[in-house]
């Protein structure tokens, strides 16, 4: 359940067709820095480059093709920070993240296979801080039949978060009916504490697939249920 939401979110980030990464510049840091700093402005160097434990900084539009074939992954030991201006891209990580500046939009995972599905656009293993940002028009969606859970339309945190001057607009989170399933947060679900400052939620709604109107769902903190006995 909760606790391999690692492996279930690798597993449905890769129903993502296609991703863009699109800046002027941005810095992806791994912390703490094993190596050098690194200039990217084609996919095929981008690929290269975070195979390696270099700092990443991006120096052109790139769209990232065929990901559901060839994943763009890095396996790091420690935290993630994503500092700039990043549009169109699904992130995981499976320890603590920061994003700052930074806007998340446009990513659905949507499984047609029993399984629950958690952040439709970040998903983070540990702790979680996103201030200064826009997070719009992600969906989590589990369209097969059954006990399936979704969870976090826009952003789902497995332990505490804070969040600071962000917008959450136009996300959703929505599953079939089942006897245990469900969707909840549409904008922002964290299973640990939650602080949130100075942000806005708006037309962020939580669901049945294929319903006409839903519910505003916008923020919650909350452990995702598991089947009853």
């Amino acid at each position: 359940m909760v606790n391999d939401v690692g492996t279930r979110v690798v597993r449905m980030l890769r129903a993502l067709a296609a991703g863009a990464l699109v800046a002027a510049s941005v810095a992806i840091t791994v912390v703490p820095p094993a190596g050098a700093l690194t200039s990217v402005d084609t996919e095929a160097e981008l690929r290269a480059a975070f195979a390696t434990d270099a700092e990443i900084v991006i120096t052109s539009d790139i769209t990232l093709t065929d990901c559901d074939a060839d994943d763009v992954l890095r396996t790091i030991a420690g935290p993630v920070t994503l500092v700039g201006d990043f549009f169109g891209a699904g992130l995981l990580s499976n320890g603590d993240a920061t994003l700052s500046g930074v806007t998340v939009t446009g990513n659905t995972i949507d499984a047609t296979v029993a399984s629950a599905v958690y952040g439709g656009g970040v998903a983070v293993a540990g702790t979680l801080v996103l201030e200064g940002s826009t997070v719009r028009g992600n969906a989590a969606l589990s369209r097969a039949p059954g006990d399936a859970l979704s969870a976090g339309g826009g952003i789902f945190g497995n332990g505490s978060a804070t969040v600071s001057g962000v917008r959450f607009f136009d996300n959703g989170a929505a599953a079939l009916e089942g006897e245990y399933a469900g969707a909840v947060g549409g904008a922002l679900l964290v299973t640990g504490r939650l602080e949130v400052q100075d942000s806005d939620f708006t037309a962020n709604v939580v669901g049945r697939v294929g319903a006409r109107s839903a519910a505003n769902g916008s923020a919650a903190r909350s452990t995702p249920p598991g089947p009853r006995g």
